[in-house]
Order: structure tokens, then sequence, then C-alpha cells
């Protein structure tokens, strides 16, 4: 039946819902029966007996049918109440709700079993019916709860179109039954008149008795089929008001619902589909879903409807981009069945949901997930997961996948002058950069910060992945506008090739490896990796952690080494060595662990540890000295420790409780500390030279430090670099630059001492240079505070004179291990310790 005009509207369900009219005028006993009683008594007894047993066994026959009746209405009551439960259980979950729909399904149940229990196929048919439909809908209802409960709206959604099904099968299945459980007992009551008649017309003229039964009969007539009328009025009524719930569901719905004929025109749309997508009932009726799919799923949509065709009753999905009224393609889920056999529909249903917005939401949250915020590239997740398959397809073809790890030099100045939005601005374009230096099959990713990655797939060798290194940093090299400022950046960049059973982790640790090594060659170069870079690591990990306990354990002792005058080598002072006695591997040299120890922030505690050492060694040394000068203690401070806020106070503390004479205390600073110039480094300078305590500026002559400052703060000595006591014997231009230090410090009133003095050449030099004060190899090696304690008591210098050979005129200490050339035995600074002797009164 097709639906036109006003009748469109009046089908919006399938007719499953539609309620048959009982039928009028049930059969009655007539009054004529009387005449029954002409009959011979005898024979009318014999009838009256058998027409009793035949109205008995009919009546129980009726019985039981208004049993089965009463059981279809409290199946369909629990059919409704459970969909009620479910519903409610959506809107307010509740262990009470949930109580009751298990309540509910079990009366379900009790009431199968009443209709199981006629002996008529049809109820034995029904019940077998019902019992596993039934099972279906607990089944999705549980799942519907499941879904519910865990918050996923899509299943919901789906399950809920199951139960839905389910139900109107159920409700289907009771509603026919009911109609023809009516009609077979209207044929029961039927026969029952009619034996009831006979009765009649035979006996009430002759026997009393046989009045009394057909009156009996005629009564018992009249109860059941009053009975029957109010049963079937009452289902006659609970199916009405079904019918009128479910067309609410359908013209409320918030999908659009379309009938289509067997063509796939569109006959029918639910009233509320015109609010969701724009088409009145005139613009929609007549045209196919064909016409209004993306014409680039036409194939799609053809496909959906001939699976639909073939497979009636049962669910067809797909995804597809449907037009709306306003022009644009929207994505659609659309499901379709094929109702096209049952009465009322006569059609097939298109269920459409517009999922466009999930659908963008969805790919929001992937890009979110697997691409930097800032740059678009793919972050670590996504670049990892590139690795894993780049590198099963290099060991399944033989070959090898290259990888960069690029990492921008001095980038944090950017941002420091810049701004974070500056610096952000920049990243941006460096994305760009790298973007552009790349093949087609390689890949970019930022790691965070200013850390970038290059998948170089399939390479020969090292050279093309160092081929595809050059591109890059030749890109990164261009100057780079960034708003109204241009900027030129370099980069580090490390260079790995896969192995054979390589992981992700291990491929992006070796890249990460080499580009430390290019960091720390000289930063703006690129470095291949190397095995022996895993070992250092290895190394440097277990040397911070025996590096972070050392202080505590106690394993840090200063060595020490006297200073002398030049003239008769005797001694006036010392210089401190900080050592490390490392459980494992012995003596460890401060060249070893100071840089590290300043990376991790351990040289303010490791300095303060040397100095009050220093200070409480002097202290006990006084005594023993055997000189009428009191020794000077000086200690060099890095510029962490420079930088340090509580510094003056941490020295001030330290001599306080040690008891020292402050004067007696000489604190050394590096050069590039003096080129500093800020007010809080000349207050801190100012604010020791207030307490006594004498500055002096260590390594003089290879930095570039400023005369006037050297004028302008408290400055008292200088300390020649051994850089140029080395060659002083035999390069005249080394001599003339000692020969002006050694000036400078006399014109501007400073003591100098010169270091690393290792041969009577380098000696005897100095001396005709004008030097005083020296210290080196050539006089003492560095020894522990016990060994220095019994010099001093011995009074004698030679107690720890290295013994010694000539070879080549240079002194060689037997037992020690002389300096590199260009490199300082003795610990960098914060932790050298020098011995002066102290300024007379009028030197200070």
């Amino acid at each position: 039946m097709e639906l036109t005009g006003p009748q469109r509207r009046a089908a919006p369900v399938p007719s499953a819902f539609a309620v048959s009219e009982p039928s009028r005028g049930l059969p009655r006993a007539g009054r004529w029966a009387w005449s029954a009683l002409a009959l011979v008594l005898t024979c009318l007894t014999a009838y009256s007996v058998w027409v009793a047993f035949m109205a008995s066994g009919m009546t129980n026959e009726v019985q039981r049918a208004q049993d089965i009746s009463t059981a279809y209405q409290e199946a369909r009551q629990s059919i409704v109440h459970q969909e009620a439960l479910e519903r409610e259980y959506r809107l307010e979950p509740s262990l009470a709700t949930r109580s009751e729909l298990a309540a509910e399904v079990t009366a379900f149940g009790l009431a199968l079993t009443d209709i199981l229990s006629s002996d008529a196929a049809a109820d034995q048919q029904l019940g077998a019916k019902l019992t596993g439909l039934h099972a279906d809908y607990v089944s999705t209802t549980t799942e519907l709860i499941a879904a519910f409960d865990r918050g996923d709206s899509d299943a919901v959604e789906r399950i809920d179109l199951q139960t839905e099904r389910a139900l109107i099968q159920m409700e289907t299945a009771l509603t026919d039954a009911a109609e023809a459980r009516v009609l077979a007992v209207e044929d029961d009551l039927t026969a029952l008149a009619t034996t009831v008649q006979g009765a009649i017309q035979i006996t009430p003229v002759i026997f009393l008795g046989g009045f009394l039964v057909l009156l009996v009969l005629r009564v018992a007539l009249r109860t059941y089929d009053g009975r029957i009328r109010d049963g079937h009025a009452r289902e006659i009524d609970q199916a009405r008001s079904n019918e009128h719930r479910f067309r609410s569901l359908v013209q409320n719905a918030a999908d659009i619902i379309l009938i289509l004929d067997e063509a796939g025109r569109v006959r029918y749309q639910s009233p509320s589909a015109e609010g969701l997508w724009g088409y009145a009932d005139a613009d929609i009726d007549g045209r196919t879903l064909i016409a209004i799919v993306d014409p680039e799923q036409g194939q799609a949509a053809e496909e959906l409807l001939g699976g639909a065709r073939a497979a009636p009753g049962t669910d067809v999905r797909s995804e597809l981009g449907i037009l709306f009224a306003d022009g644009a393609f929207r994505r659609c889920e659309t499901i379709v069945r094929n109702l096209l056999g049952e009465p009322g529909v006569d059609g097939i249903v298109a269920t459409l949901r517009d999922v466009t917005d999930q659908r963008r939401l969805e790919a929001e949250l992937t890009r979110m997930a697997f691409r930097d915020s800032l740059t678009g590239l793919a972050n670590r997740a996504l670049f990892e997961d590139r690795l894993e398959l780049a590198l099963q397809r290099a060991e399944r073809h033989e070959r090898r996948a290259g990888l960069l790890f690029i990492d921008l030099d001095n980038f944090k100045h950017i941002n420091d002058a810049l701004g974070h939005d500056e610096g952000d601005r920049a990243l941006i374009a460096v994305a760009r950069r790298i973007e552009g230096a790349l093949r087609g099959s390689d890949s970019a990713a930022r790691l965070g910060g200013d850390e970038f990655t290059v998948l170089v797939d399939d390479v020969a060798d090292e050279a093309d992945a160092e081929a595809a290194a050059s591109r890059v940093t030749k890109e990164l090299r261009l100057p780079l506008l960034v708003g109204e400022r241009e900027l030129v950046l370099t980069a580090s960049v490390g260079i790995a090739l896969s192995l054979p059973g390589d992981t992700p982790e291990r491929f992006l640790r070796r890249a990460d490896l080499a580009m430390y090594r290019a960091k720390k060659l000289g930063k703006a170069q690129a470095q291949l990796f190397d095995p022996s870079m895993e070992a250092k690591a290895r190394q440097r990990m277990r040397m911070e952690g025996d590096l972070r306990q050392a202080l505590e354990l106690g394993e840090f002792v200063a060595h020490y080494q006297p200073i002398v005058r030049l003239a008769d080598a005797s001694w006036v002072g010392f210089e401190a060595l900080l050592r490390w006695r490392h459980p494992e591997d012995g003596l460890v040299l401060p060249g070893q662990f100071i840089p590290l120890a300043e990376e991790l922030q351990l040289i303010v505690p490791m300095g303060q540890f040397v100095l009050e050492r220093a200070i409480a060694d002097l202290t006990s040394w006084h005594d023993l000295a055997g000189s009428t000068s009191p020794l000077r203690l000086s200690v060099n401070l890095s510029g962490r420790q420079f930088e340090h806020p509580g510094l003056v106070d941490d020295i001030e503390r330290a001599v306080l409780i040690a008891g020292l004479d402050p004067r007696r205390l000489t604190l050394e600073i590096t050069e590039s500390t003096l080129m500093d110039g800020s007010e809080a480094a000349r207050g801190k300078l100012q604010g020791l030279a207030a307490l006594g305590i004498r500055i002096a500026v260590d390594d003089f002559g290879t930095g570039y430090s400023s005369l006037s400052r050297l004028r302008s703060f408290p400055v008292h000595a200088l300390k020649i670099d051994r850089s140029f006591i080395t060659d002083l014997a035999g390069d005249d231009q080394a001599a003339a630059i000692v020969k002006n230090i050694l000036a400078l410090g006399q014109d501007l009133g400073m003591q100098v001492t010169a270091e690393g003095v290792e041969t009577e050449a380098q000696r005897a030099a100095l001396i005709d240079l004008g030097c005083e004060l020296a210290q080196g190899y050539l006089f003492a090696r560095p020894v522990s505070a016990a060994e220095t304690r019994l010099a001093l008591r011995g009074g004698a210098a030679k107690e720890l004179a290295p013994s010694s050979r000539r070879r080549g005129g240079r002194t060689v200490a037997k037992g020690s291990h002389p300096p590199v050339r260009g490199r300082r035995e003795t610990i960098a600074p914060p932790h050298q310790l020098s011995v002066i002797p102290m300024p007379t009164a009028a030197e200070a």
C-alpha cells in the first residue's frame, strides 16, 4: 500500500501494533430451548447426562482459555514494565531499579510457564517463540545497561535499536496470539451454546431437572461470556496504548527515519526529520536515497540497499555522506532494514544519524594524540610507531634506516631574550625548514622543547644518513625571519643507523648520544654514533650515582702542595688539591669529576666542604710551621659557587667556627667572574673584603680581564697561569707576558705567584724576571694532610721534596705523575687552595 497525502503522516510505525476490534454478539442460548422437555423422560435423562458431561468438559476448556488469556496479559504487562524500568535506569541508575528489572524478568518467565502448560499446539509454539525472543531481549538489555554504566554512548544507541526490535516482536506475537485465542474461545462457546440449546429443547417440558441444568448452563455461559469480553477489551486498550507509545517514539526520534519503497524512493519521513535535516515532506517525497548521497559514495549506497533487499529483516549498516537541505554533505550513520513483507509497513526502513561532529571530534582527538600541537609534526608516540615500522621494513628487506636527532644550539637564549611567543614562532619556522630538507619517504617529529628527530628511511650506508644531516643543517643555517627579526640558528645533530633486532628506544638512544657528542665538540655540527659513546654514557651514569653519595660517605679528601719562595726554596704556604677516594676505582683526579659535579649542582656543597676542611687544617698547623709569619690560605671559587646567594655568610661562618683570622684567607676568582661587573658581584667582593679576606685573580692572562676592574674591584693578588710558565725558558713571548704581569702586579701593589714550576730552568727564569713566589712539582708533590703535618712538625721542606733526576733540563718527581702540558694537576676552581705568608703591616 503506497502512502500519499495525509495518509503518509498516519502510518509512522509498522502495523504490528495496530488493534483489531473485538467480534460482536458472541452466541447465546435461545428461549425456544424449553421445548426440549417434550422428550421421553428416559431419553431426556440419558441425554441430560451426556449434555452435562459435554458442558463440563467445555467449561473446563473455557477456564483453561481464561487462564491462558491471563498469562498473555501478564506477559504483555511484564514486557512493558521491563522496558519502562530499562528507560528509568538510563535516566537515574540505581540498584533498586535493576532489582525490579530482574523481578520482572522472573515474572515473565512464570507467565511463559503458564502459556507452555497449555495443551494447545499454538500455545506451545507461542511459548517457545517468546522464550527465545525474551532471552535475546534480556541479553541485549544487559549489554545496554553495561554500555550505559561505562559511558559508551555509541554502544547504547546501537543496542537500544536491538532491544526495541525484540520488544516489538514479542508484543506483536502476543497481540496476534491474543486475537487468535479470542476466536478459539468464541468457537468453543458456540459449540457449548449449541449443546445447551439442544438440551433445552428436549427437557424443559417434562423434567424439572432438565430445566435446572439448562438454567445453570445458561448462567455459566453468561458469566464466561462477560469475562472473555472484559479481558478482550483490556487487551485492546493495552495494545492501543502501546501503539500510541511507539508512535510517539517515532515522531520524536532524534534520528531521521525514512520508509523507502522497493526502488529506494522516499515515501515517508518521521515528523522530527524536517527539523534535523531541513527537508519538508514535499521536498523529499519521491526522491531516491541515491540522489541525496555524496556522488563519490553512490556505489556504497547501492550496495547498502542491495544488501537490505537480499536479507529481509536484517540490519545493514554503512556510513554515508548525506546531502542536507542547506546544501552541505553531513556524515550519517545509515541503517536500513527490509520490511517489505511486513503488513502496514511494506517498505525499507532507513535510519540516518548525523555523526559529522562526532567524527570531527574523533579526528581532532587523534591529531592531538599523535601530533605536536605547536608545529604539527609527529609527536614522540607517532614517531616511535614509525620507527618500529621502519625497523621492521629494514630488517625484512636487509636494508638500514637512518635517524637524526636534532637539538637547536643556545635556543634558550632566544626564549630569554625575545620571549616564549617569539620562541614558539621560531620553532614553527624550524619545523618547516626541516620538512623542506626531507625526501618524500622521510618523516620528522618534535619530541619536545627544541629537540627534533628525522627518520631517514632506507639508507644504503652512513654516507646517506650524513647527507640527510647535511641537508638539514644547511637549511637551518640560513637566516630565519621571525616576526620582524632575522635569526641565525645552528643545530647539533646526532646520526645513528639501525641494527638487526633494534628497538625504537635503543635507536633513539644512540642518536641522542651522538647529538650530545656533537654538543661537546663545539655544537653546530653532526656526529655519527660510535659504540664507545654507549660505554662512556654508562660510565657517566655510574659516576653520577657514586658522586652524589661521595660527599655523604666522606670519600673526598684534601691533598696539599707547598708554595715556596724562589730565592731559597723555603716554604711559605700550601695549595690544597681535592681528591676523591673511590671505593672501587681508587684515587680519582679532579679533572674526571669536577665538570660532572658542576652539571649536577654539587659544586657548592663540595666547595663549602673544601673551605671548611682547609681552614680547619690550617688552624691546626699554625703552631707547627716554624715560621714567624702566619700561614695564609687561598680558596678558589668557581662561577657557580660565586653566584650562590649565601656565599659571604657561609665563608664568614666557617672562619668564625674555626677561629681563623679572616686576613689569613684569600679567595681566588676567575677572570670571567671579574668581567661580570654586575652590582651583585661587586657587592659580594666588597662584603668579603670588608671581613678582611683578600681577593686574588686565578689563571691570570688566559681570559679577558679589564684593567679598570682590577683597579675598581678589591683585588689583592694575581696568579700566573701555568701555560705561560711551561714554555718560559725557551719562548721569548711567554717570558715577555710573564714579565708584564709581574710589572702590572708591582705597579698595582698586588702580590704575584707563578703556578706549575717543574724545572730548574723555569725557576731561574722567574728569579731573573723578579718573581718571588711559585709552586710546582719542582719543589714538592701534593700529599695528604697527615703527611703535611709530619713535614711541618719536622720543620724541613725536604720532607716533601720529591726525589728527582735531571732529564733534558726537566725535573721529574719520582713516584708521582708529572702534569700533562696545558693541564693543571691542581684542582679546578673552586677547590684550589694556596698558603701565602701573612703580609706585613705596611703591605696590608
